[in-house]
């Protein structure tokens, strides 16, 4: 059996009563008589069937009925919305929202400038940021939930693509002062005397490290392990230890001297790469254009160094 359509106006107005809790409230709002009102709400009952609200003393209040029917009209205004946004942002990559899913790493040494730059590039582009684990990531651009995710390790879940955005090394570092800084370079069997704080332990560039201390016969001391950089360089100078760390994350205490990076022989050489991970059908997403841009600019960003 058909349903009659109904009017879209009706809808309006019903979910004005609603918001407003009353009839001449809406009928100011709307600049309708109370009467235009009073009528459309009840042509609207007749097509649905059902009353839609009750009088409580100088309030109506929503019937049963009605509070079952609102959550569908606002799901329908809420097409009508992203359907309306859709179109005024079709082929523009200056508006719409972006969400992004990035783990601890970006979005403490990556992100701040990268997003202020791209803020202002885009100003109309809205973004939220989530900042959470490497699977929380994954499961969030695999649900939809987020357009863009950054996460340190390609994805290998089926739907997802990994884009490398940057290779980063790990370098060997002590504070400022350590006994270790007046050697011109640091060998394996120098290292040995000294603990060693690990960081991400559970990571492939730290199996790749482990396995570059093996083939040097030497099994290090690691005191502690950390997941946070900065929660780890706070431990160096206390203990006298060594850590390996990625570029990003010293760069700055390496310039200001607090820290100082020690040439090892042979050299580790060990990445440690950095990936944006998309959906595979990011093209068909109501954010396409924003996330296009973004993932653009950043590429960029980091292919010039502007980090």
């Amino acid at each position: 059996m058909s349903v009659p359509p109904i009017e879209i106006d009706l809808l309006i107005t019903f979910q004005r009563v609603v918001t407003l809790g009353s009839i001449s409230k809406t009928a100011d709002d709307m600049y309708l008589s109370v009467s235009a009102v009073t009528g459309r709400i009840r042509t609207l009952e007749q097509e649905i069937g059902a009353r839609l609200f009750v009088r409580t003393g100088r309030r109506i209040e929503l019937t049963a009925a009605g509070a079952a029917f609102v959550k569908h009209v606002e799901r329908f205004m809420e097409l009508i919305e992203e359907g309306r946004s859709r179109i005024h942002t079709k082929d523009r990559t200056d508006s719409g929202q972006l969400h992004i899913a990035a783990t601890p790493f970006f979005t403490s040494y990556l992100l701040p400038d990268m997003i202020k730059r791209f803020r202002e590039k885009y100003p109309m582009v809205r973004l939220k940021l989530s900042a959470c684990s490497n699977s929380q990531v994954l499961n969030l651009v695999s649900q939809g939930k987020a357009d863009i995710g950054m996460v340190q390790e390609e994805p290998k879940e089926e739907g997802l693509i990994g884009y490398p955005l940057y290779h980063d090394l790990l370098f060997s570092v002590v504070s400022k002062g350590h006994p270790l800084t007046r050697l011109e370079a640091l060998s394996s069997e120098d290292a040995r005397a000294y603990p060693v704080l690990g960081f991400q332990t559970s990571s492939e560039p730290w199996a790749f490290l482990e396995q570059w201390f093996s083939r040097q016969k030497l099994f290090p001391r690691v005191l502690m392990n950390f997941d946070h950089p900065e929660t780890l360089k706070r431990y160096l100078e206390p203990f006298d230890a060594i850590a390996f760390l990625p570029g990003l994350t010293i760069a700055d205490e390496l310039k200001e001297g607090e820290l100082v990076s020690l040439r090892m022989t042979p050299e580790p050489n060990i990445g440690f790469p950095l990936f944006m991970v998309f959906q595979s059908g990011i093209s068909n997403s109501p954010n396409a254009h924003a996330s296009q841009a973004f993932s653009e600019f950043a590429s960029q960003a980091m292919a010039g160094g502007a980090v």
